[in-house]
């Protein structure tokens, strides 16, 4: 280590120079906090960082000090190494970097962290696909690194857009899987494979194309080479039960909808064979599962087919020939969709999240690196490039997840006999029973499957799962009031943007058939007509010219306060309607003199109305409330 000790001595002169802040008591949630943009400071020598740059195709390690910046705070570690690392994404330009804390000291730890990535993102324009993508596979519940965005400085001097990625290690199987001493290995792409059986030499699968990275003395490849000859040699009639040993095949299968839903490229399915991806076997066990890594070759074509390069991969398709697995995948393809959503739905929303927490630094960075393809040379990315790599984001986010639910239909996905199942034009307005929603309106929807008991919600902020039941719009958790087996009572979260949008529903990860709904900015409805003292309005006490009127409605669009979905409507400051309705007793108009959010409740509109001179006689007068050029349905009152 002659090397790394005068590098420390070199690099004391430069620390100097820095002032670090009082370090502060943070964890490593912390460091994985996609809500900011982080700050990452390293501390090298200049002819250190030099030499790697130059020699970006070694691992060779650097010394170096780290340093975060948490909140106007610095937290600071010494003594650690770099290295380049990466595969295509390798670049002396902008060079992707390996971070390992205890290089140099042995047990030394980052918020518990021995290491991380510093991923530089040359194949991807954007720099958003490994964020978004690893957010959407622990969406559906399948293990993913965490990740979250970082400006990276080198000597105290900008140097580009990184994203900070959990490592898969010992701390990671810990966290995931409450255990650490299983057998995990990083698949290394040497040449087209896809599951095909090598024979039974160990070492045509250990040391590659799967490299231990734990137990590195002691591989134990035999399991390996059993899943391989079992996957390819078992008879049809007993390749699901004699598999069953070696990996939960619906959950694999869920793993490659996931992939392909996003149209990863360079994957399980990869055009060159497997890539990108970890294995680990679990304690004592032959049981294996995968996990997720690199994601940067994703978001191709939204049209892309939901069964590209299934048949040339042995597993894949020797698993779909099992018509419960094929509908095991289909039904992972249709959850992607629905946990995605639409325009305007969750990926969309979080494509332009990401976009504006990154776009500054990213315009900022004159290391960005592009590659058309995946052969082909890495180049300076220009600001348009990286413009034009988002919008093209946006577009996928708002048509991929419609388009994989019809074909995912018309691949004949059913639903299985426990799950749900939302009937047709199920979705209705509360007050109105008008098939129109409108955001943060109350709505039902029919159907059945919708759990086993009775349910209804007895706190607030509304509770966005009730008897193990949940219930999507537009990719967005819904919260809910009422949930039975036939039907359900929920607020469209005031997030939705109008427009077409698609509903599911989830029972304990089942997911129901998508049904598309129109949310317009208006849908409104009237729940119920008072008296001011509260008293009904009724053949016994109409409504009279002077009196006023309490409406109690649904959907009469925005308002002065941002209300977080599903609690309650603030007393101070009211949330006032942005536009007053108009309200008419047949079909003269009366005066409205507040509307706003109920206080104390979700969802409900208040209109306080006086009724005009000229009302007619009547026991059945049509009540009219529009808003936003919509009418509600003419609610029948008694006047006089």
């Amino acid at each position: 280590m002659r090397h790394a000790s005068a590098t420390r001595s070199a690099l004391a002169a430069l620390l100097a120079s820095l002032a670090a802040a009082a370090a502060c008591a943070q964890t490593a949630d912390d460091l994985f906090d996609d809500a900011i943009l982080h700050e990452i400071r390293l501390v090298i020598n200049p002819s250190d960082w030099e030499r790697l740059r130059i020699n970006f195709r070694e691992d060779a390690y650097y010394p170096c000090h780290f340093r975060w910046r948490y909140q106007g705070r610095d937290l600071e570690i010494p003594d650690i190494g770099i290295r380049s690392r990466g595969s295509g994404s390798r670049s002396g330009v902008k060079p992707g970097l390996r971070v390992d804390f205890d290089r140099y000291e042995a047990g030394q730890r980052f918020l518990g962290l021995s290491a991380l990535v510093l991923r530089n993102n040359t194949q991807d324009a954007s720099l958003l696909h490994e964020r978004l993508a690893m957010l959407l596979f622990r969406r559906l519940g399948l293990p993913a690194p965490r990740q979250a965005h970082a400006r990276l400085y080198i000597n105290n001097q900008y140097f580009g857009l990184y994203t900070i990625v959990e490592a898969i290690n010992k701390q990671f199987l810990k966290r995931q899987f409450g255990e650490d001493d299983g057998h995990l290995y990083e698949y290394r792409w040497i040449e087209p494979y896809r599951f095909e059986y090598r024979g039974p030499d160990l070492a045509r699968y250990v040391p590659a194309p799967f490299k231990p990275e734990t137990h590195e003395r002691n591989p134990n490849p035999a399991p390996l080479e059993a899943m391989m000859r079992t996957l390819n040699q078992a008879s049809d009639a007993e390749f699901v039960s004699a598999m069953a040993e070696y990996l939960d095949l619906k959950q694999f299968l869920t793993h490659v909808a996931v992939e392909n839903f996003l149209v990863e490229t360079d994957g399980l399915l990869g055009y060159e064979g497997l890539n990108n991806f970890y294995l680990y076997r679990f304690e004592r066990k032959n049981l294996s599962q995968l996990i997720a890594w690199d994601k940067s070759e994703t978001f191709h074509s939204p049209d892309h087919d939901i069964f590209w390069n299934v048949k040339e991969n042995v597993l894949v398709r020797r698993a779909l020939q099992s018509p419960e697995l094929r509908q095991a995948y289909l039904e992972a393809l249709v959850r992607a969709a629905a946990l995605a959503g639409g325009a305007g739905g969750w990926l969309d929303q979080e494509v332009e999240r990401q976009y504006q927490q990154i776009r500054a630094a990213a315009r900022e960075d004159v290391h960005k690196q592009c590659s058309t393809t995946l052969d082909s040379p890495q180049r300076t990315c220009t600001n348009e490039e990286f413009e034009e790599a988002v919008d093209w984001l946006r577009l996928f986010a708002r048509e991929r997840g419609q388009f994989v639910w019809k074909e995912a239909v018309t691949a004949g996905f059913q639903l299985s006999g426990a799950a749900p199942r939302i009937a047709e034009g199920g979705a209705v307005n509360a007050a109105s029973g008008s098939p129109l929603l409108a955001p943060g309106s109350l709505a039902s929807l029919y159907g059945q499957g919708f759990g086993t008991a009775t349910a209804a919600a007895d706190f607030l902020p509304l509770p966005t799962s009730l008897g193990e039941v949940s219930l999507l719009v537009n990719g967005r958790e819904a919260p809910l009031l009422f949930v039975s087996p036939g039907q359900i009572n929920f607020q469209a979260p005031w997030e939705t943007p109008a427009g077409v949008t698609p509903i599911a529903v989830l029972v304990r990860g089942a997911v129901s058939n998508l049904i598309y709904v129109s949310l317009t900015p208006s849908a409104p409805g009237v729940f119920a007509v008072l008296h001011a003292d509260g008293g009904p309005v009724g053949p016994a006490r109409p409504a009279a010219a002077g009196d006023v009127l309490l409406l109690f409605a649904n959907g009469l669009g925005p308002v002065t306060e941002k209300v977080p979905s599903g609690g309650a409507s603030p007393a101070q400051p009211l949330a006032l309607s942005l536009e007053a309705p108009t309200v008419t007793f047949g079909g003269v108009p009366g005066e409205v003199l507040f509307s706003g959010l109920a206080p104390g409740f979700v969802g409900l509109y208040q209109v306080n109305v006086r009724a005009p001179q000229g009302i007619p006689d009547g026991s059945a007068t049509p009540l009219v409330v529009s808003a936003g050029g919509q009418p509600a349905p003419p609610v029948p009152i008694a006047t006089r």
